[in-house]
Order: structure tokens, then C-alpha cells, then sequence
């Protein structure tokens, strides 16, 4: 008669493969965790450097540049505002100081940031309703122009950006125009 051997793993075996992947998952939870981070900061720098380089193409050429930080669908499009027609109009035609596309990002698609989105985007200024874009005038300083074309003076404007339950603030000094992360 032949004996019959019982298929299956032992405690042991089962053991030693949960302890394995206990191993596997605690070193792989670091890593995910500090992308997360890192793909937010990168987002959060790519919005700073807009507002900064819209605010130098001020300062430098003399004319009206601005960005629209859209919290709909997470793009950060930078804008030269024609001030011709009333209601100025912005006329998204800048291009990228780098790569010299024009100069719109989706934060939420690009592969630096995948997955970060804008949270809120709100710029306040002197009598006026909040708006998602700030524009620099040709002395740097934030301020929209209304529709009869009069300045409105910055009060207050951040942008924030968000991954997975964390954000990054992104704001506007209301007098100099100058931009910070915290």
C-alpha cells in the first residue's frame, strides 16, 4: 500500500512568508511616503517660479504679466494682460524660460507632480471680488486691473496645493510681489 502524502504548507513556512512580506511592505512605506512629499514640494516650486517669473517679465519688459492658478482642473498658466480692449484681456501667449512651450502646466498630469492638484487658489483685492489670478505691474507689485481698467491694490492671495491629505501654501506679499512656500 502506498502512503498518502498531505499537499499544503506548514506553520512555518507560513510564517516565515508573512515575515517576509511584513519586510518587504515596511521598507517599501518609507519610500512612497517621501515621493509624496517630494512631488508636492516640486509642485509647489513650479507655482513659485510662475509667479516669480511673471512678476520678473514685469519688472524687465515694462508691461502687465500675471498667472491664473485654476482650481477646476489644476493648470498654472502664466499671461501677458493686453490692457487695450476694457475689460483688459489675458493673452496666454508667454512661453516657458526653458523649454519655451507656451507656459501652461497641469500640475495634476505632469510627471514631477502627478497626482497634485490645486486646492484652493484665491487672490483678494481692494473692492473687488477674489479672483484666481494675480498680475504684476511693470514695478512688480500684485494688483488687478478691473474692468474699467483702474487698479485694484492685492490685500491678500495664496494658492495651495495638496497630495494625499498634505498641502503646500503658496503665497503673495501684498505690497512687493514677493512669493513663499510654507
Amino acid at each position: 500500500m502506498k502512503a498518502v502524502r498531505a499537499c499544503g504548507y506548514t506553520l512555518i513556512e507560513l510564517l516565515i512568508a508573512v515575515a517576509l512580506i511584513s519586510v518587504v511592505a515596511a521598507l517599501a512605506i518609507p519610500v512612497v511616503t517621501a515621493q509624496n512629499a517630494q512631488k508636492l514640494d516640486l509642485a509647489a516650486h513650479e507655482v513659485a517660479a510662475a509667479l516669480n517669473f511673471a512678476r520678473n517679465e514685469a519688472l524687465r519688459t515694462g508691461k502687465y504679466y500675471g498667472v491664473r492658478i485654476s482650481s477646476a482642473d489644476s493648470h498654472v498658466r502664466v499671461f501677458l494682460l493686453n490692457r487695450s480692449p476694457l475689460p483688459p484681456a489675458e493673452v496666454y501667449n508667454v512661453r516657458h524660460p526653458l523649454d519655451k512651450t507656451i507656459y501652461d502646466i497641469a500640475l495634476s498630469s505632469a510627471a514631477f507632480s502627478s497626482g497634485v492638484s490645486v486646492s484652493q487658489s484665491a487672490f483678494l483685492y481692494s473692492l473687488q471680488p477674489t479672483s484666481e489670478a494675480v498680475t504684476f505691474n511693470p514695478d512688480g507689485r500684485p494688483l488687478l486691473l478691473t474692468n474699467a481698467g483702474a487698479p485694484a491694490l492685492l490685500v491678500s492671495g495664496s494658492a495651495v496645493v495638496s497630495r494625499q491629505g498634505d498641502s503646500r501654501t503658496i503665497s503673495v506679499e501684498r505690497e512687493t510681489g514677493r512669493v513663499w512656500i510654507s
